[in-house]
């Protein structure tokens, strides 16, 4: 790709292609990979605050299922984080950016 990342409004998420990366109001990352249906989630470098950090941050986690993503919206995600197929639900601040990555 050239010409830099593309940026948009709102992703589908049923095309189930390329990597994406979504960040939220409260400047967490989530690198979103639908060919390998993962995501990391890193999250805002700038914040001190230890509370805000979950669980496998960091780390690419199997996605199980995912609602939408578009700016202004949260993102609902389903993901193994334990990797033992167990689902657990993750729910976003509202997206700021949308951009893709690969």
């Amino acid at each position: 790709m050239t010409g830099g990342p593309e940026n948009i409004a709102e992703l589908a998420v049923t095309s189930r292609e390329g990597v994406w990366c979504a960040t939220t109001l409260n400047g967490s990352a989530y690198v979103i990979d639908f060919g390998e249906m993962t995501v990391r989630r890193t999250p805002d470098p700038n914040d001190d605050d230890e509370a805000k950090n979950l669980r496998k941050d960091g780390e690419e986690r199997p996605l199980l299922g995912i609602d939408q993503i578009a700016i202004g919206s949260d993102m609902i995600f389903i993901l193994d984080i334990r990797g033992d197929g167990t689902p657990t639900t993750r729910w976003t601040s509202p997206v700021i950016r949308i951009e893709r990555v690969a």
